[in-house]
């Protein structure tokens, strides 16, 4: 016996059919350039004109997306960035639950929970090929046949930063008690 899902059949086809008339490979990274251009143009506030900020960001945004390479580089990077998020959403609620009330140990936590968002970070780019884009398609080859030595070197300058931030102070001065019969 089949189950019927009304709810999801008509949004998968709902979102089907915008997948059909471009809606994510055009329309979305053209609001989504056009809000980050007009963004910064009104915080610079170079021409203290609004009007001209947006005619920019509009002409910008549709430059943008009227390139193909520039639109299929968004569908990948942005459904990663979504992964990473979630991934980052979930160590963040896993990670309230451990953080202690002292403000010296949490400051620990900040810094480690610091690092694991940029190898997070780095992880997304990479699944979105960013690497491979920049650095050719030899990067990944050098990176798989290099990885121990990335991993000493990560390891060792974890270490050093460990020692530098958390060793003892050498100009401490020692306090002398001073006896009064």
């Amino acid at each position: 016996m089949a189950t019927y899902y009304p709810s999801f059949t008509v949004l998968s086809s709902l979102l089907n059919q915008w997948q059909q008339f471009g809606v994510f490979t055009v329309v979305m990274p053209l609001i989504l350039i056009f809000a980050v251009i007009y963004a910064i143009l009104e915080k610079a506030d170079l021409f203290k004109n609004r009007g001209v900020h947006m005619i920019i960001a509009l002409a910008v945004a549709f430059f943008t997306v009227s390139n193909p390479f520039i639109s299929s580089y968004f569908l990948p990077l942005f459904s990663n960035l979504g992964l990473g998020i979630a991934i980052l959403l979930v160590f963040i609620v896993l990670l309230g639950f451990i953080i202690p009330q002292d403000e010296k140990k949490r400051g620990t936590f900040y810094t480690i929970f610091g690092i694991l968002a940029g190898i997070l970070f780095l992880f997304v780019i990479g699944k979105a090929g960013i690497f491979t884009a920049l650095f050719g398609g030899g990067f990944e080859i050098w990176i798989s046949q290099n990885a121990a030595w990335i991993v000493i070197f990560v390891f060792v300058a974890l270490m050093i930063g460990a020692v530098l931030m958390f060793g003892s102070d050498s100009k401490k001065k020692k306090e002398t008690r001073i006896i009064e019969d």
